[in-house]
């Protein structure tokens, strides 16, 4: 998986590693808003999409106004649908890894 990144003023601002409470915002966005909302059509669902994508790079030089002024509108929309398959993808990959301790559980009857 390619980790998202913002090329800006000469420099890239690359994704961190999915934080637990970078999750917790994916899942209040998709509770709130399902999985592909119209975005466009709630300042709500732009402000939480706002909030998850600045979390997500957990850089102080990426804020609102920076992602705003740095990446066009259409940009920021695609960026973040990709942004959060990253995530769920991540965190998926992350989880299958662990070993379940309910795996011999059903075999142990």
């Amino acid at each position: 998986m390619i980790t998202p990144q913002i090329k800006a003023n000469g420099k890239v601002y690359k994704a961190a590693k999915p934080k637990a409470k970078v999750w917790r915002l994916l899942v209040k966005f998709q509770e709130d808003h399902g999985e592909n909302p119209n975005i466009m059509a709630s300042e709500e669902a732009y402000d939480q999409m706002m909030t998850l994508l600045v979390a997500m790079f957990n850089n102080k030089e990426v804020d609102t106004a920076f992602l705003e002024e740095h990446l066009d509108f259409d940009e920021l929309f695609d960026f973040f649908y990709s942004l959060q398959t990253w995530i769920t993808d991540t965190v998926e990959s992350k989880m299958g890894a662990i070993p379940s301790k309910n795996a011999g559980a059903a075999d142990s009857s």
